[in-house]
């Protein structure tokens, strides 16, 4: 799956949902925001050329003039309007017949349960569960409307992810959008709550991924480490899609290049983010000066074993460009190692391989190596 640039546009720090999970509670100030900056929003991304664009929040659809601004999104030459959303207002059929006129595209609807006790205690309002499923249902009815559903995994829904995806497919959903929950806001306030090992439910996680692909699902996965997805590859975040993580977290980075001062984020709940790994090369490379890319791997050395020399990055103060550096992480530091290499000599060694190219062609192409004891040389005898 290719990976298409989007802009992603903030209409309201509002929203009619309290997420247990919620990225943006630190955010949520009750604004509707003021359309002059949400137009000059949209127009920074035409001026980058970018042709789709995605209405968010807090809740994109309690904007007073959220049809307004999808007709002139549409009118600015914007291409495919996507809005992601809790889907509640959609329950009424007069809204959302509305919003199809202005020129919505696709929608994405939130549901984080398959049950009104589920979902309703994950987004924090009793009755939401009811009003979110008739949006659903309202939108799949809609034959040239794209329709999708995302699912933030956490403790309290991965037991039952599989139930929940049945569920959701039996509706007429045919694509999914699985988030994994990072500690941010309030969800880190929960963390207790909605933080689960996936190495203890990844076998029924793979059955549901199973299920839902045969029967002709489309699954995206987010900010889901790529080890977790062995033997379905394919579904592994695009790599590229690192860039909007940071573009969205820019202005704490920025500080951080021009300051030093650390995320706030940075300790303890490092080992449970996606950007883990990101974020660890960023500081090394601060102290360093520099930073080095990784090679490939012993088993997919090439030609007579000689490891080619990595790509250097160098810090560049103040002036080091963020994106520049994300796509040389992208290029020469995001590897990733798969099951076999536990039983590889040079596990400890060794970063795995680069997560472009296990995308790709799949953790099958790795190989467990096994060192050659030292040659041992024979005593000289003694010249009598």
């Amino acid at each position: 799956m290719g990976y298409e640039a989007r802009h992603w546009v903030r209409l309201t720090a509002a929203c009619n949902n309290y997420c247990i999970f919620c990225l943006d509670a630190a955010a949520r100030m009750g604004e509707i925001l003021p359309m002059k900056g949400i137009m000059e929003d949209l127009q920074r991304g035409r001026d980058a050329g970018i042709t789709r664009v995605v209405l968010s929040g807090g809740e994109p659809t309690i904007h007073t003039h959220y049809i307004e601004i999808i007709e002139k999104t549409r009118a600015m030459g914007y291409t495919h309007i996507q809005t992601v959303s809790n889907g509640r207002l959609f329950a009424k059929q007069e809204f959302l017949d509305k919003c199809l006129a202005a020129g919505l595209d696709e929608i994405t609807i939130s549901v984080h349960g398959h049950t009104a006790e589920l979902h309703d205690k994950l987004v924090g309002v009793e009755g939401a569960f009811k009003e979110t499923i008739v949006g659903l249902a309202n939108a799949l009815k809609k034959p040239n409307l794209i329709v999708s559903c995302d699912v933030v995994l956490n403790k309290l829904n991965m037991e039952v992810i599989d139930d929940m995806m049945w569920y959701l497919v039996r509706m007429g959903v045919r694509e999914f959008d699985l988030l994994h929950v990072i500690p941010f806001s309030a969800a880190w306030d929960n963390w207790e709550t909605l933080n689960y090992d996936p190495d203890t439910t990844v076998e029924k996680f793979h059955r549901a991924l199973t299920i839902a692909q045969n029967m002709g699902v489309t699954i995206w996965t987010n900010r889901l480490r790529a080890k977790y997805l062995e033997g379905f590859e394919h579904l592994i975040q695009h790599p590229m899609k690192l860039h909007d993580e940071v573009r969205g977290r820019n202005k704490m980075f920025t500080e951080y290049i021009t300051s030093g001062k650390l995320m706030h984020c940075h300790g303890k709940r490092c080992p449970s983010c996606y950007m883990e790994s990101w974020c660890g090369d960023l500081i090394n490379m601060r102290k360093k000066k520099q930073i080095t890319g990784y090679t490939a791997p012993k088993c997919l050395e090439t030609g007579k074993g000689r490891k080619s020399k990595g790509e250097t990055f160098q810090w560049d103060g103040p002036d080091t460009d963020l994106s520049k550096w994300t796509q040389f992480f992208i290029d020469h530091r995001y590897y990733v190692k798969g099951s076999v290499c536990k039983e590889c000599s040079y596990d400890k060694v060794c970063a795995g391989a680069s997560v472009n190219l296990i995308k790709e062609k799949g953790f099958k192409i790795l190989t467990a190596q096994k060192r050659k004891p030292p040659s041992k040389r024979r005593k000289a005898s003694c010249p009598n």
